[in-house]
């Protein structure tokens, strides 16, 4: 009896094995918990930890200057953990920088600087000082980016120049840039505090990611985050293994 005992937990544990050996040596699985996500068309590719889910496409994915946007179905905007979160996906970029969620105002989010009207958008492209490695967090800290009181800018009404800043502040009252690190070669981590403030209401939130600027072929890797909850260091960590592991192929 006891030798039948022993041999079926044997057999037990050799199928248990085979199983996880499988398991390890499928494509794009790691033993470490991560996955690798490959861009259909070849372009690039990144790992990310298995718990963030599964990828699918995201917003606006390859309209425009983004290349690629994916959304991640555990980790990108929904509740988690009882909390409403914005904001995760993985974006890829082509051109001048702009960053998701308003991390650093309107002006420079995709989203929100569409409702400019043309002419005034040709005219920010002299003031507004373009996204990079060397100025990102100073920019990050700041609550307006336009000096409105310059002479380019006589002609607009001053409901014009109090709209245009209110967009400039969206999601960027009295921010608090509580870390704001480059770490090598263009990867920058941040987190900081704000104001959000949407017509008569307002509420902080705390906005944190990575992007990862890029000198050729395209322009940035960024994964970017907003909740009221501040992020704990082992997400941040997460978000920058992700943008460390992102590889550029091209085309």
């Amino acid at each position: 009896m006891m030798e039948s005992k022993r041999t079926a937990q044997k057999i037990l544990a050799a199928t248990a094995g085979a199983i996880l050996a499988l398991a390890l040596a499928a494509p794009g699985v790691h033993a470490e918990g991560t996955l690798t996500h490959q861009d259909p068309a070849g372009r690039f590719s990144f790992e990310y930890p298995q718990n963030f889910g599964a990828v699918s496409p995201g917003t606006n994915n390859g309209f425009g200057g983004r290349v690629a946007a994916l959304r991640f179905s555990d980790f990108s905007s929904g509740l988690r953990q009882g909390t409403l979160v914005l904001g995760g996906e993985a974006v890829v970029t082509r051109g001048p920088v702009q960053v998701d969620l308003q991390a650093l105002g309107g002006l420079y989010d995709p989203f929100a600087a569409e409702v400019l009207p043309a002419p005034l958008k040709a005219l920010l492209k002299t003031h507004l000082p373009p996204l990079g490695a060397a100025n990102f967090c100073p920019q990050l800290a700041r609550e307006d980016h336009v000096d409105w009181r310059h002479p380019d800018f006589a002609a607009l009404s001053p409901a014009q120049i109090t709209a245009a800043q209110a967009l400039d502040r969206l999601r960027n009252e009295a921010p608090d840039v509580v870390e704001c690190r480059e770490l090598e070669n263009g990867l920058i981590v941040f987190h900081k505090r704000v104001i959000a403030r949407f017509g008569a209401a307002s509420s902080p939130q705390h906005v944190y990611g990575v992007v990862h600027f890029f000198d050729t072929g395209i322009s940035s890797f960024q994964i970017v985050r907003a909740g009221s909850e501040a992020p704990d260091r082992g997400l941040l960590m997460s978000m920058e293994a992700i943008a460390r592991s992102f590889r550029w192929r091209g085309r």
